[in-house]
């Protein structure tokens, strides 16, 4: 039975936890700047950043139909969220903290195949989601997936969509490594192949990858991108095609997005379009992208745009 949970912040005010589960900090873990917890199944580090004291501790109530579930804590928190995700009866996560960011690195990908949101409730940077082994898959969603994400920020991670998933992203934010192309392997911050994906407000800033797509790389799938933001995304080898997306027999429809000194090392400064393609721009703007080769902001070697 799924979880109910009502957030009383002493603020005069409280937060809906929904049906699911909440991760949440608890009062005990408050002032540590950095903490590390090791245990038997689940090795993940916990950052918390300290910004400001509340005027109250946080208080938890349940509704009366609640389960005798424990709340989360920190270390519950860290100990639940693979679990969490492997539930099936658990059909919202939701990463709640009220006074600092938290950064949840897992020590290993997570593997999704049924209807799921993962939302986030973090101020300053965000509720951080990586994998301790940069550039690689943090999700890999596959048949049966149907899955949201809500204001999370993905840190040299990505996330790959296939087998007929379908996938959400609303207010994500996509960081790349910080120094670009000399930080080991590089993947596309999200890689979508024979799936259904939609982009609504999100920002990929500094994504790289080693293949195509610095940003995005779409494969016989359908893709929609509302009002996002490629901010110095690009390909890291002088091959690279699509410094911010590549669409290879794919339906892409992009509306009201910007596309910021983004880098191909071959074709398709932004984008490329390739065999099969059909690509749809509308109110988008191209702002020094560039490439090595042609199309310094759209290439064109097949489709139609």
């Amino acid at each position: 039975t799924n979880e109910t949970v009502a957030v009383d912040t002493g603020l005069g005010g409280s937060m809906s936890g929904g049906t699911g589960r909440r991760l949440l900090r608890d009062e005990r873990a408050r002032g540590i700047a950095c903490r590390w917890v090791s245990l038997a199944a689940i090795s993940m580090m916990l950052t918390c950043c300290h910004a400001q004291s509340p005027t109250s501790s946080p208080t938890i109530t349940r509704s009366p139909t609640a389960s005798p579930t424990p709340f989360y804590n920190t270390t519950r928190a860290l100990f639940s969220f693979l679990a969490d995700v492997e539930d099936e009866t658990v059909s919202v996560i939701t990463i709640a903290e009220d006074f600092m960011s938290i950064d949840l690195i897992m020590t290993r990908p997570i593997n999704i195949s049924r209807t799921l949101t993962i939302e986030g409730e973090c101020p300053l940077d965000g509720c951080v989601l990586s994998l301790d082994s940069p550039g690689s898959h943090i999700f890999t969603l596959g048949a049966g997936a149907n899955v949201t994400f809500r204001n999370l920020r993905f840190v040299h991670a990505g996330v790959r969509v296939d087998q007929d998933a379908t996938v959400a992203f609303h207010s994500c934010t996509f960081t790349g490594p910080s120094d670009g192309c000399g930080s080991g392997s590089q993947i596309s911050a999200v890689e979508v192949g024979q799936a259904n994906a939609a982009f609504d407000n999100c920002t990929f800033n500094g994504t790289r990858t080693d293949g195509d797509g610095g940003a995005v790389h779409l494969e016989k799938s359908t893709a929609r991108f509302t009002s996002c933001r490629f901010l110095n995304t690009a390909t890291c080898s002088a091959n690279g095609k699509g410094g911010a997306l590549y669409v290879y027999n794919a339906s892409v429809l992009l509306e009201s997005c910007d596309f910021v000194q983004t880098k191909a090392g071959n074709q398709g400064g932004a984008v490329y379009s390739s065999d099969g393609a059909h690509i749809n721009f509308t109110a988008c703007t191209f702002d020094g992208t560039r490439s090595d080769s042609f199309g310094g902001a759209v290439g064109v070697q097949g489709g139609d745009v």
